[in-house]
Protein backbone atom coordinates (compact mmCIF):
# COMPACT_ATOMS: atom_id res chain seq x y z
CA UNK A 1 0.00 0.00 0.00
CA UNK A 2 1.15 3.40 -1.33
CA UNK A 3 2.06 5.85 1.69
CA UNK A 4 0.48 9.40 1.17
CA UNK A 5 3.49 11.12 0.34
CA UNK A 6 4.14 8.33 -2.11
CA UNK A 7 0.71 8.80 -3.78
CA UNK A 8 1.47 12.63 -3.88
CA UNK A 9 4.61 12.03 -5.56
CA UNK A 10 3.21 9.80 -8.21
CA UNK A 11 0.29 12.50 -8.79
CA UNK A 12 2.56 15.11 -9.09
CA UNK A 13 4.98 13.19 -11.96
CA UNK A 14 1.15 12.44 -13.71
CA UNK A 15 -0.09 15.91 -13.84
CA UNK A 16 3.82 16.88 -14.99
CA UNK A 17 3.94 14.64 -17.90
CA UNK A 18 -0.02 14.88 -18.72
CA UNK A 19 -0.32 18.83 -18.66
CA UNK A 20 2.63 19.33 -20.79
CA UNK A 21 0.45 17.56 -23.72
CA UNK A 22 -2.40 19.24 -22.88
CA UNK A 23 -1.37 22.26 -21.86
CA UNK A 24 1.13 22.98 -24.57
CA UNK A 25 -1.61 21.50 -27.29
CA UNK A 26 -4.41 24.15 -25.61
CA UNK A 27 -1.59 27.18 -26.01
CA UNK A 28 -0.62 26.26 -29.35
CA UNK A 29 -4.04 25.29 -30.94
CA UNK A 30 -5.41 28.90 -29.24
CA UNK A 31 -2.59 30.59 -30.39
CA UNK A 32 -2.49 29.41 -33.55
CA UNK A 33 -6.29 29.57 -34.29
CA UNK A 34 -6.34 32.85 -33.48
CA UNK A 35 -3.74 34.03 -35.79
CA UNK A 36 -5.29 32.56 -38.36
CA UNK A 37 -8.62 34.66 -37.86
CA UNK A 38 -5.91 37.33 -38.38
CA UNK A 39 -4.67 36.82 -41.52
CA UNK A 40 -8.35 35.52 -42.90
CA UNK A 41 -9.28 39.28 -41.82
CA UNK A 42 -6.50 40.17 -44.01
CA UNK A 43 -7.08 38.57 -46.83
CA UNK A 44 -5.01 35.36 -46.04
CA UNK A 45 -2.23 37.37 -45.69
CA UNK A 46 0.06 37.25 -42.52
CA UNK A 47 1.34 39.52 -40.38
CA UNK A 48 4.78 38.29 -41.11
CA UNK A 49 4.53 39.10 -44.94
CA UNK A 50 6.33 42.13 -47.05
CA UNK A 51 4.75 43.92 -49.30
CA UNK A 52 6.89 46.13 -52.10
CA UNK A 53 7.12 48.23 -55.47
CA UNK A 54 9.01 47.70 -58.24
CA UNK A 55 11.05 51.03 -58.46
CA UNK A 56 10.27 53.39 -60.65
CA UNK A 57 12.62 56.63 -61.06
CA UNK A 58 9.61 58.31 -62.90
CA UNK A 59 7.88 58.32 -60.51
CA UNK A 60 7.05 61.98 -59.13
CA UNK A 61 7.54 62.70 -55.38
CA UNK A 62 4.76 64.32 -53.06
CA UNK A 63 5.53 67.21 -51.29
CA UNK A 64 4.38 66.82 -47.64
CA UNK A 65 3.63 69.44 -44.98
CA UNK A 66 4.74 68.92 -41.44
CA UNK A 67 5.22 72.08 -38.97
CA UNK A 68 5.72 72.82 -35.07
CA UNK A 69 5.04 76.18 -33.24
CA UNK A 70 8.15 77.72 -31.56
CA UNK A 71 8.17 78.91 -28.40
CA UNK A 72 8.19 82.40 -29.81
CA UNK A 73 4.80 81.40 -32.12
CA UNK A 74 6.93 81.13 -34.57
CA UNK A 75 6.25 78.08 -37.93
CA UNK A 76 8.63 76.36 -38.37
CA UNK A 77 8.40 73.90 -41.49
CA UNK A 78 10.02 70.47 -41.22
CA UNK A 79 8.36 68.87 -44.34
CA UNK A 80 9.46 69.99 -47.97
CA UNK A 81 6.47 71.88 -49.30
CA UNK A 82 7.42 75.25 -50.66
CA UNK A 83 5.45 77.87 -48.54
CA UNK A 84 5.62 81.67 -49.11
CA UNK A 85 4.55 83.44 -45.71
CA UNK A 86 4.72 86.95 -47.78
CA UNK A 87 1.80 86.15 -50.38
CA UNK A 88 0.64 82.79 -48.82
CA UNK A 89 1.06 80.52 -51.19
CA UNK A 90 1.46 76.73 -50.74
CA UNK A 91 3.30 75.24 -53.75
CA UNK A 92 2.08 71.53 -53.51
CA UNK A 93 3.17 70.74 -57.11
CA UNK A 94 5.66 67.24 -57.08
CA UNK A 95 8.70 66.86 -57.25
CA UNK A 96 10.06 65.01 -60.81
CA UNK A 97 11.19 61.67 -60.28
CA UNK A 98 14.93 60.59 -60.58
CA UNK A 99 14.71 60.23 -64.28
CA UNK A 100 11.65 61.72 -66.09
CA UNK A 101 12.13 59.83 -69.12
CA UNK A 102 12.45 55.82 -67.49
CA UNK A 103 9.25 54.22 -68.74
CA UNK A 104 8.52 51.26 -66.95
CA UNK A 105 7.76 48.36 -68.59
CA UNK A 106 6.92 44.59 -68.04
CA UNK A 107 8.86 43.22 -71.33
CA UNK A 108 8.47 39.26 -72.12
CA UNK A 109 11.99 37.38 -71.68
CA UNK A 110 13.17 34.87 -73.56
CA UNK A 111 12.00 31.70 -71.11
CA UNK A 112 8.48 33.00 -72.00
CA UNK A 113 7.98 34.86 -68.70
CA UNK A 114 7.27 38.29 -68.02
CA UNK A 115 9.87 39.92 -65.83
CA UNK A 116 7.08 40.38 -62.95
CA UNK A 117 6.71 36.53 -63.48
CA UNK A 118 10.51 36.14 -63.11
CA UNK A 119 11.01 38.35 -60.29
CA UNK A 120 7.79 36.58 -58.25
CA UNK A 121 8.79 33.25 -58.67
CA UNK A 122 12.82 33.95 -58.16
CA UNK A 123 11.77 33.05 -53.85
CA UNK A 124 13.14 30.62 -52.35
CA UNK A 125 10.23 27.28 -51.15
CA UNK A 126 7.27 27.15 -49.63
CA UNK A 127 6.26 30.94 -50.41
CA UNK A 128 3.00 32.90 -52.29
CA UNK A 129 3.79 36.05 -54.02
CA UNK A 130 1.27 38.30 -55.61
CA UNK A 131 -0.07 40.84 -57.03
CA UNK A 132 -2.37 42.75 -54.78
CA UNK A 133 -4.76 44.45 -56.47
CA UNK A 134 -7.51 45.47 -53.77
CA UNK A 135 -9.92 42.09 -54.06
CA UNK A 136 -8.15 40.71 -56.73
CA UNK A 137 -4.80 38.60 -56.53
CA UNK A 138 -2.46 37.50 -59.02
CA UNK A 139 -0.67 34.96 -57.53
CA UNK A 140 2.48 32.50 -57.77
CA UNK A 141 3.65 30.12 -55.17
CA UNK A 142 6.17 27.41 -54.70
CA UNK A 143 5.73 24.38 -52.42
CA UNK A 144 4.49 24.26 -49.16
CA UNK A 145 2.50 27.40 -49.37
CA UNK A 146 0.10 29.63 -47.30
CA UNK A 147 -2.59 28.87 -49.59
CA UNK A 148 -6.40 30.13 -48.29
CA UNK A 149 -8.90 27.60 -47.63
CA UNK A 150 -10.99 26.00 -50.17
CA UNK A 151 -14.59 25.26 -49.76
CA UNK A 152 -15.53 23.96 -52.81
CA UNK A 153 -13.26 22.61 -56.16
CA UNK A 154 -9.63 23.31 -55.56
CA UNK A 155 -7.19 25.78 -55.71
CA UNK A 156 -4.15 26.65 -58.45
CA UNK A 157 -1.29 24.08 -58.77
CA UNK A 158 2.22 25.51 -58.90
CA UNK A 159 2.61 25.02 -62.40
CA UNK A 160 -0.93 26.94 -63.43
CA UNK A 161 0.47 30.10 -61.58
CA UNK A 162 2.90 30.75 -64.56
CA UNK A 163 0.18 29.33 -67.34
CA UNK A 164 -1.46 31.64 -69.37
CA UNK A 165 -5.02 29.87 -69.50
CA UNK A 166 -7.22 32.42 -67.36
CA UNK A 167 -8.15 29.90 -63.91
CA UNK A 168 -9.27 31.71 -60.95
CA UNK A 169 -10.52 30.39 -57.74
CA UNK A 170 -13.07 32.83 -56.25
CA UNK A 171 -14.55 34.18 -52.89
CA UNK A 172 -18.64 32.79 -52.17
CA UNK A 173 -20.10 36.36 -53.26
CA UNK A 174 -19.16 35.95 -57.07
CA UNK A 175 -21.57 32.81 -57.26
CA UNK A 176 -23.95 34.74 -58.77
CA UNK A 177 -21.32 36.02 -61.36
CA UNK A 178 -20.77 32.47 -62.61
CA UNK A 179 -21.72 31.33 -65.74
CA UNK A 180 -21.68 27.78 -67.34
CA UNK A 181 -20.47 26.96 -71.39
CA UNK A 182 -19.65 23.07 -72.39
CA UNK A 183 -19.94 21.81 -68.62
CA UNK A 184 -17.19 24.56 -67.20
CA UNK A 185 -18.02 27.42 -64.94
CA UNK A 186 -16.96 30.75 -65.93
CA UNK A 187 -16.50 35.02 -64.74
CA UNK A 188 -15.69 37.56 -66.56
CA UNK A 189 -12.85 39.34 -65.20
CA UNK A 190 -9.55 41.63 -66.05
CA UNK A 191 -11.57 42.12 -69.42
CA UNK A 192 -11.36 38.57 -70.25
CA UNK A 193 -12.87 35.21 -69.57
CA UNK A 194 -11.56 32.81 -66.27
CA UNK A 195 -12.65 29.33 -65.78
CA UNK A 196 -13.96 28.97 -61.70
CA UNK A 197 -11.51 25.92 -60.48
CA UNK A 198 -12.64 26.39 -56.79
CA UNK A 199 -14.29 28.47 -54.20
CA UNK A 200 -12.19 29.71 -50.85
CA UNK A 201 -13.65 30.80 -47.57
CA UNK A 202 -14.91 29.30 -44.43
CA UNK A 203 -17.91 28.12 -43.25
CA UNK A 204 -18.48 31.37 -41.79
CA UNK A 205 -18.55 34.46 -43.54
CA UNK A 206 -14.92 36.37 -43.96
CA UNK A 207 -12.76 38.64 -46.01
CA UNK A 208 -12.41 35.70 -48.27
CA UNK A 209 -16.02 36.16 -49.66
CA UNK A 210 -14.82 39.18 -51.96
CA UNK A 211 -11.18 38.20 -52.85
CA UNK A 212 -10.48 36.47 -56.54
CA UNK A 213 -7.21 35.01 -56.95
CA UNK A 214 -5.65 33.95 -60.69
CA UNK A 215 -2.93 32.77 -61.86
CA UNK A 216 -0.60 35.24 -62.10
CA UNK A 217 0.28 33.61 -65.78
CA UNK A 218 -2.62 34.99 -67.08
CA UNK A 219 -2.78 38.30 -66.21
CA UNK A 220 -1.61 40.83 -69.35
CA UNK A 221 2.14 42.26 -68.84
CA UNK A 222 0.63 45.99 -68.69
CA UNK A 223 -1.53 44.66 -65.41
CA UNK A 224 0.78 42.47 -63.94
CA UNK A 225 2.78 46.19 -63.44
CA UNK A 226 -0.47 47.61 -61.68
CA UNK A 227 -0.67 47.43 -58.08
CA UNK A 228 1.43 46.15 -55.52
CA UNK A 229 3.32 43.16 -54.65
CA UNK A 230 3.76 40.72 -51.72
CA UNK A 231 5.69 37.84 -50.48
CA UNK A 232 4.20 35.28 -47.45
CA UNK A 233 6.51 32.44 -46.35
CA UNK A 234 6.17 29.68 -44.14
CA UNK A 235 9.84 29.77 -43.32
CA UNK A 236 11.56 32.77 -43.54
CA UNK A 237 10.17 35.76 -45.61
CA UNK A 238 13.12 38.06 -45.68
CA UNK A 239 15.07 35.86 -47.07
CA UNK A 240 12.72 34.88 -49.96
CA UNK A 241 12.36 38.68 -50.14
CA UNK A 242 16.11 38.92 -50.35
CA UNK A 243 15.64 36.58 -53.84
CA UNK A 244 13.24 38.36 -54.95
CA UNK A 245 15.01 41.69 -54.89
CA UNK A 246 18.47 40.44 -55.84
CA UNK A 247 16.31 39.61 -59.11
CA UNK A 248 14.49 42.65 -59.51
CA UNK A 249 18.04 44.55 -59.24
CA UNK A 250 18.94 41.78 -62.03
CA UNK A 251 16.24 42.97 -64.91
CA UNK A 252 16.05 46.27 -63.30
CA UNK A 253 18.97 47.43 -62.34
CA UNK A 254 17.45 48.81 -58.81
CA UNK A 255 15.89 47.60 -55.75
CA UNK A 256 12.48 47.06 -54.72
CA UNK A 257 10.79 49.52 -52.86
CA UNK A 258 9.68 48.09 -49.79
CA UNK A 259 6.16 49.22 -48.57
CA UNK A 260 4.04 49.13 -45.42
CA UNK A 261 1.55 46.46 -45.15
CA UNK A 262 -1.48 47.54 -45.32
CA UNK A 263 -3.43 47.86 -41.78
CA UNK A 264 -6.64 46.32 -41.59
CA UNK A 265 -9.87 46.40 -38.85
CA UNK A 266 -8.19 43.58 -37.07
CA UNK A 267 -4.71 44.90 -36.70
CA UNK A 268 -5.74 48.19 -34.75
CA UNK A 269 -8.35 46.21 -32.17
CA UNK A 270 -5.59 43.60 -31.83
CA UNK A 271 -2.35 45.17 -32.92
CA UNK A 272 -1.19 41.95 -34.38
CA UNK A 273 -1.03 40.23 -31.02
CA UNK A 274 -2.40 37.52 -29.02
CA UNK A 275 -0.19 35.58 -26.82
CA UNK A 276 3.21 37.76 -26.47
CA UNK A 277 6.58 36.36 -27.44
CA UNK A 278 7.33 37.56 -23.51
CA UNK A 279 4.54 35.78 -21.98
CA UNK A 280 5.58 32.14 -24.01
CA UNK A 281 8.97 32.51 -23.27
CA UNK A 282 7.32 32.86 -19.28
CA UNK A 283 5.48 29.81 -19.61
CA UNK A 284 8.35 27.86 -20.78
CA UNK A 285 10.58 28.97 -17.74
CA UNK A 286 7.26 28.19 -15.69
CA UNK A 287 7.20 24.53 -16.84
CA UNK A 288 10.69 24.08 -16.54
CA UNK A 289 10.66 24.90 -12.96
CA UNK A 290 8.22 22.64 -12.36
CA UNK A 291 10.12 20.14 -14.46
CA UNK A 292 13.11 20.22 -12.26
CA UNK A 293 11.48 20.70 -8.99
CA UNK A 294 9.29 17.42 -9.08
CA UNK A 295 12.55 15.86 -10.65
CA UNK A 296 14.60 16.99 -7.69
CA UNK A 297 11.94 15.84 -5.13
CA UNK A 298 11.52 12.55 -6.53
CA UNK A 299 15.09 11.58 -6.66
CA UNK A 300 15.45 12.69 -2.79
CA UNK A 301 12.75 10.79 -1.65
CA UNK A 302 14.67 7.74 -2.95
CA UNK A 303 18.16 8.27 -1.62
CA UNK A 304 18.08 6.58 1.08
CA UNK A 305 16.76 3.25 -0.48
CA UNK A 306 19.35 3.68 -2.79
CA UNK A 307 21.72 3.95 -0.40
CA UNK A 308 20.38 0.82 1.59
CA UNK A 309 20.77 -1.04 -1.55
CA UNK A 310 23.93 -0.14 -2.72
CA UNK A 311 25.29 -1.36 0.85
CA UNK A 312 23.78 -4.68 0.46
CA UNK A 313 25.78 -4.62 -2.86
CA UNK A 314 22.56 -5.35 -5.11
CA UNK A 315 23.38 -4.68 -9.01
CA UNK A 316 22.97 -1.26 -10.14
CA UNK A 317 20.06 -2.65 -12.63
CA UNK A 318 18.44 -4.21 -10.24
CA UNK A 319 18.25 -1.19 -7.95
CA UNK A 320 17.49 1.16 -10.62
CA UNK A 321 14.60 -1.18 -11.77
CA UNK A 322 13.06 -1.42 -8.05
CA UNK A 323 13.25 2.22 -7.28
CA UNK A 324 12.26 4.06 -10.82
CA UNK A 325 10.18 1.96 -12.57
CA UNK A 326 6.97 2.77 -11.05
CA UNK A 327 7.38 6.39 -11.65
CA UNK A 328 8.53 6.37 -14.93
CA UNK A 329 5.91 3.90 -15.77
CA UNK A 330 3.59 6.51 -14.07
CA UNK A 331 4.94 9.42 -16.26
CA UNK A 332 4.38 7.35 -19.74
CA UNK A 333 0.53 6.90 -18.43
CA UNK A 334 0.99 10.73 -18.34
CA UNK A 335 2.42 11.34 -21.75
CA UNK A 336 -0.26 8.50 -23.38
CA UNK A 337 -3.17 9.45 -21.64
CA UNK A 338 -2.05 13.20 -22.94
CA UNK A 339 -1.71 12.34 -26.29
CA UNK A 340 -5.24 10.57 -26.06
CA UNK A 341 -7.11 13.77 -25.17
CA UNK A 342 -4.76 15.88 -27.52
CA UNK A 343 -6.41 13.56 -30.19
CA UNK A 344 -9.98 14.19 -28.85
CA UNK A 345 -9.43 17.32 -29.51
CA UNK A 346 -8.42 16.90 -33.13
CA UNK A 347 -11.36 14.51 -33.51
CA UNK A 348 -14.04 16.70 -31.99
CA UNK A 349 -12.42 20.33 -34.12
CA UNK A 350 -12.34 21.89 -31.53
CA UNK A 351 -9.56 24.36 -32.79
CA UNK A 352 -10.64 25.65 -36.25
CA UNK A 353 -7.36 24.54 -37.82
CA UNK A 354 -6.10 21.82 -40.56
CA UNK A 355 -6.30 18.54 -38.83
CA UNK A 356 -2.61 17.79 -41.04
CA UNK A 357 -1.27 21.32 -38.80
CA UNK A 358 -2.63 19.74 -35.83
CA UNK A 359 -1.64 16.32 -36.12
CA UNK A 360 1.88 17.94 -36.93
CA UNK A 361 2.00 19.71 -33.70
CA UNK A 362 0.86 16.91 -31.88
CA UNK A 363 3.68 14.80 -32.79
CA UNK A 364 6.28 17.43 -32.37
CA UNK A 365 5.21 17.96 -28.77
CA UNK A 366 4.79 14.12 -28.21
CA UNK A 367 8.44 14.25 -28.96
CA UNK A 368 9.37 17.11 -26.37
CA UNK A 369 7.42 15.04 -24.13
CA UNK A 370 9.51 11.89 -24.98
CA UNK A 371 12.28 13.51 -24.53
CA UNK A 372 11.43 15.14 -21.37
CA UNK A 373 11.15 11.37 -20.43
CA UNK A 374 14.57 10.29 -21.50
CA UNK A 375 16.40 12.92 -19.78
CA UNK A 376 14.15 12.61 -16.44
CA UNK A 377 15.57 8.73 -16.76
CA UNK A 378 19.27 9.96 -17.89
CA UNK A 379 19.31 12.67 -15.21
CA UNK A 380 18.11 9.97 -12.17
CA UNK A 381 20.41 7.09 -13.73
CA UNK A 382 23.33 9.35 -13.21
CA UNK A 383 22.64 10.47 -10.02
CA UNK A 384 21.74 6.85 -9.08
CA UNK A 385 25.31 5.72 -10.05
CA UNK A 386 26.86 8.65 -8.30
CA UNK A 387 25.27 8.66 -4.82
CA UNK A 388 27.88 7.31 -2.05
CA UNK A 389 26.04 5.18 0.36
CA UNK A 390 27.84 6.59 3.22
CA UNK A 391 26.66 10.12 2.88
CA UNK A 392 23.12 8.17 3.00
CA UNK A 393 23.59 6.13 6.03
CA UNK A 394 24.42 8.74 8.09
CA UNK A 395 21.52 10.51 7.57
CA UNK A 396 19.65 7.60 9.09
Amino acid sequence: MFSFRGLLRYLSVFLLFYSILLVSFFFWGSDAEYNTNQKIARGYISEKSIFFDVHDPSKKTAKYLNYVIDEDGSFKNLGNVDIDFNTNEVDLTPYEGEDPDYILTNDILPDGLTKIEAILSSGSSDYLAAVHTGLGRGVYYSGDALIPPVIEGRFLTEEECLSDEPLTVIGKEYKEDIFTENGNDYIDYLGKKYQVIGIVGTEEDSTLDSLVFVNLGSMEPDIQLQGRYYVDSRKSTEKCYEKINNKAMELYGYDLDRCARPETLIDIVSNGLYLKSYLKILSILMALFLYISILIQSIGMNKNTIGIMKTVGIRFDRMFIKVNLRILIIALLGIVLGIITDCGLIIGSVFDLSASDMTMSLIVISGISFGLLALWTLIVALYNNRLNPGECLRDL
